[in-house]
């Protein structure tokens, strides 16, 4: 069985999370309005952050 390695998932952080910006920036900017966020695969917390520098007052679940 394989098990995920977030060590090794984040070797490439840099390549992984960039998905996670491009797609954040066609996001409405933050204006107050948004106020929960849900972040599904989630994983070690890359594409979390990068949904906290773009809501930073949300409550954000990942």
């Amino acid at each position: 069985m394989v098990t995920w390695d977030s060590e090794q998932y984040l070797r490439f952080k840099r390549e992984r999370t960039q998905p996670a910006r491009d797609l954040a920036m066609q996001l409405p900017p933050d204006d107050g309005s948004v106020t929960r966020v849900l972040d599904i695969g989630c994983g070690p917390g890359n594409s979390t952050a990068v949904l906290r520098e773009r809501y930073p007052h949300a409550k954000i679940l990942g």
